[in-house]
């Protein structure tokens, strides 16, 4: 859910990066060539640093929600073991601090996209006329498989990644739970044990005040 909008969100911000670097002065300063081949890998990077950045928002989103949620579910358990036991009193459970994931983007080879020099002219045409554009929407329409690949890949394992934490964290406030309400059990056994053995030792008293 969190990826479902993440291409959208992306592509808003395609034509910025192609404005930067499809701009008249890089073509002033360089040959049509050099210009296309710099423009093209300047604007792949930028798309391909911005998926980077949106898949570590979401895994950095993704555990926050895991983290809350364990709270919920400690909470929730508490409850019902309180309701069993009103004198339970539990330390909380720390989540350990997980390893998010590491992520390299999409669109690092620019060979199969080269084609869309062929809307480039010369600079006239392609900044007054529309080749611009032209060329802008193709090589949008060119990568976005590419990208949804991408995409598609990176949910995987960030279910993957998510699916081990739970687990992982679950069990760890499982046996904390556990831990605390059983050792909360036997001190309130021996508590009762003593309580016991003084009433024993108040009757051995009395008796031998009384010189039984």
């Amino acid at each position: 859910e969190l990826l479902y909008h993440a291409l959208q969100r992306i592509y808003s911000r395609y034509p910025d990066f192609f404005k930067d670097s499809y701009n008249p002065s890089l073509f002033a300063n360089k040959s049509s060539q050099e210009a296309l081949d710099y423009a093209l890998k300047e604007t792949l990077a930028m798309l391909s640093f911005d998926f980077e950045q949106e898949m570590r928002v979401t895994n950095f989103r993704l555990n926050q929600w895991i983290s809350k949620a364990l709270q919920h579910r400690q909470k929730d358990d508490i409850h019902v073991l309180k309701e069993m036991n009103s004198s339970f009193s539990f330390v909380p459970y720390e989540v350990a601090e997980s390893k998010l994931l590491e992520f390299e983007g999409p669109l690092t080879n620019s060979a199969p996209y080269v084609h869309v020099k062929s809307y480039y002219k010369n600079n006239k045409s392609f900044f007054e006329k529309n080749e611009k554009e032209k060329l802008r929407d193709a090589l949008q329409a060119a990568t976005k498989p590419e990208a949804e690949n991408y995409l598609s890949q990176q949910n995987i394992r960030l279910r993957d990644w998510a699916t081990h934490v739970i687990d992982l964290e679950a069990e760890g406030l499982r046996q904390h739970i556990l831990q605390e309400s059983v050792r909360q059990i036997d001190s309130e056994r021996m508590a009762m044990q003593e309580s016991s053995r003084l009433e024993e030792w108040k009757v051995v008293y009395e008796k031998l005040k009384k010189g039984e």
